[in-house]
């Protein structure tokens, strides 16, 4: 037994050679290389934040970030979120909220507060924004959009001609229908006084303007359709910086069309409803251009979630940013706004119930 115990002795005893193992301590700082990291991805998040603030639209990086699936500025938390956890657990606050603070102000999540609201008395209709595309894509589905949101009134853009052929189904007997260039409009309600209105007279871009007739109130439509960045961003990314150019000037005529549009809206009395293609996020200038004029965006009031309408027709396939919007005048109560389903078209159609004081 003495000579077991001596054994165990010898045993407890660490030797010259063998240093004592080091144990990971998880709840200590993080490390001065991810230090490093963590302030450089917040440096990026606050510079992306900033921009939006400003206004995207004065730098071209701001520009072209408009059109990007901002969920790209969540991929760094998949690199230091697990490093924090294997080297600094007590800190993993850390990236969860940069997190958090991408997937909300970033990408524009909302919570639409406004549907929480008492619901003030008035005539109830349902609007209805939709890009068809001519019904190339696939016009059966876009039939089926429409049909199963049920609206009051439908502003389409991309639609010259197709309610004529591809989409005639639209045309149910007791509906109303306004066209005027690429734009149509069906509606329950009577519509008058259709024209266009120049929004950018040199580049040949109009909306269409229409007064509906909802109860004793009389509302005026605009049906919008605004320049899109597709082509400057295509250059963008097959020539690299040389393309910053072309993006800048595409984003100011964009803006122009936004002021054009806005000068229209100044003498108005009484609700206004502009709805369509803005080619344009809300964050951008261009939103906050036309909003300028007392309108404010539908789903941000009243929507949930992102409400992404653009993007099933690009390599990702699905929607991932939100440039159709339904803007309207305070006048109007907004009880609730969501996208409709992505298949018929390049866009999906935004939704808003709505209440007529």
């Amino acid at each position: 037994m003495e000579r077991n115990q001596a054994i165990n002795s010898e045993r407890a005893v660490p030797q010259p050679n063998q240093p004592p193992r080091r144990r990971v301590r998880k709840g200590k700082r993080p490390g001065l290389l991810l230090a490093i990291c963590t302030a450089a991805y917040c440096l990026i998040l606050l510079s992306v934040t900033a921009a939006n603030v400003i206004g995207p639209e004065r730098w071209w990086l701001g520009s072209a970030n408009l059109y990007l699936p901002q969920w790209v500025w969540a991929i760094p938390v998949l690199v230091i979120l697990p490093w924090y956890l294997l080297r600094a657990q007590r800190w993993t606050w850390i990236p969860l909220a940069l997190g958090l603070w991408v997937s909300g102000p970033i990408m524009g999540w909302s919570f639409g507060l406004a549907r929480f609201a008492p619901r003030p008395e008035g005539v109830r209709l349902r609007i209805m924004t939709y890009n068809v595309k001519w019904g190339t894509r696939s016009a059966s589905a876009v039939i089926e959009n429409i049909r199963n949101a049920d609206p009051d009134i439908v502003l389409m853009q991309d639609s010259a001609g197709s309610v004529d052929n591809v989409l005639s189904r639209l045309k149910r007997p007791g509906w109303y229908v306004a066209q005027l260039t690429q734009y149509t409009v069906l509606s329950r309600f009577p519509i008058s006084d259709v024209t266009g209105k120049w929004m950018l007279p040199g580049m040949r871009h109009a909306c269409l303007r229409g007064i509906v007739k909802v109860g004793a109130r009389k509302i005026t439509l605009f049906d919008v359709h605004l320049m899109t960045p597709r082509y400057a961003l295509g250059t963008l990314r097959n020539s690299g910086a040389e393309g910053a150019e072309e993006v800048q000037q595409n984003a100011k005529l964009r803006l122009q069309e936004a002021a054009g549009l806005a000068e229209h809206l100044q003498p108005i009395q009484g609700p206004i409803i502009v709805a369509g293609d803005f080619n344009a996020p809300v964050q951008s200038l261009v939103c906050r251009t036309v909003m300028d004029r007392g309108l404010k965006d539908a789903h941000s009031e009243s929507g949930w979630g992102y409400g992404y309408s653009y993007g099933q027709s690009t390599r990702i396939r699905r929607p991932f940013v939100r440039i159709d919007h339904i803007l309207l005048s305070p006048d109007i109560a907004i009880v609730s706004c969501r996208e409709g389903g992505p298949r018929g078209s390049d866009h999906s159609p935004v939704i808003a119930d709505l209440i007529v004081r």
